[in-house]
């Protein structure tokens, strides 16, 4: 089983290892897990405690119980009304919005439709400042190279 990086250099920092050696070692991972767990005493949600909130689906009729957690960063994802759902953000523009493509471009290897939906992706951010740009998870089958060439194209597009 894979992680994020981000995953073993938490761990790492905790106990005082190197990620490549956390990375290594179901053993360190665990003792890091645990030894945050101590540290912290953090529950996977904490009342009143600003949490992610990144679901999938149509999110657009449960966003504002979302946005009461106080959460600092939502998902906009592909299975929802966008619009509607970025219309609602427009109220709370100091939380991070991700708003994700519809993947299929990408998986049927058709770069002008993978530009498209990023076109149409961008004009949803309509250049708001909290906003970044995802796909959701991609099929194992994905040609890594269309990821690739979306992210060049995204960064000719001079968005903030």
């Amino acid at each position: 089983m894979q992680f994020s990086p981000s995953v073993y250099e938490h761990a790492a920092r905790v106990i005082g290892k190197s990620p490549w050696e956390v990375s290594r070692s179901a053993d360190l991972l665990a003792e890091g897990n645990i030894q945050a767990f101590h540290l912290y005493h953090h529950a996977p949600v904490v009342v009143g405690h600003p949490v992610p909130c990144v679901m999938g689906g149509d999110t657009t009729p449960i966003l504002d119980a979302i946005l009461e957690t106080p959460t600092g960063y939502v998902c906009c994802p592909a299975g929802t009304d966008q619009k509607m759902f970025m219309e609602k953000m427009k109220a709370h523009p100091d939380v991070m919005v991700r708003i994700n493509m519809d993947p299929r471009p990408m998986t049927a290897k058709n770069f002008n439709a993978v530009k498209k939906e990023v076109d149409r992706v961008l004009e949803l951010a309509n250049n708001r400042d909290k906003v970044c740009i995802g796909t959701g998870c991609l099929p194992f089958e994905t040609d890594p190279e269309m990821v690739l060439r979306t992210k060049e194209y995204i960064l000719t597009k001079n968005v903030p």
